[in-house]
């Protein structure tokens, strides 16, 4: 009768290890879950700002264009930069002309 008695105990025992194994896991898994679902807060926020930041240069070049256009007049005119007007054309530098990065 005592042996009965010893073999339950050990069954016991490794019931109680089993299950505190199980619970050690459990948590493991949960503050992994845990700190990837903050990863992935933190990069959905990021990615929503750069997405903003993208949408608002995207409207700032519009308006520059419509302003540009604004100045040109209509599409009938030409317009070409200064250095057109260089009086040497076979060399780099452009000669006698003081600005000729402007448009004309």
């Amino acid at each position: 009768m005592n042996k009965t008695h010893l073999r339950s105990g050990k069954k016991k025992g490794f019931t109680l290890i089993i299950t505190i194994s199980m619970l050690v896991l459990l948590v493991l898994v949960s503050i992994a879950l845990l700190s990837l679902s903050s990863m992935t807060l933190r990069t959905t926020s990021r990615g929503d700002a750069q997405s903003i930041a993208r949408a608002n240069a995207r409207l700032a070049l519009m308006i520059a264009l419509g302003e540009l256009q604004k100045q040109m007049g209509p599409d009938m005119r030409i317009s070409a930069e200064a250095a057109l007007f260089d009086q040497n054309k076979d060399t780099e530098l452009i000669d006698g002309i003081a600005q000729p990065h402007w448009l004309a």
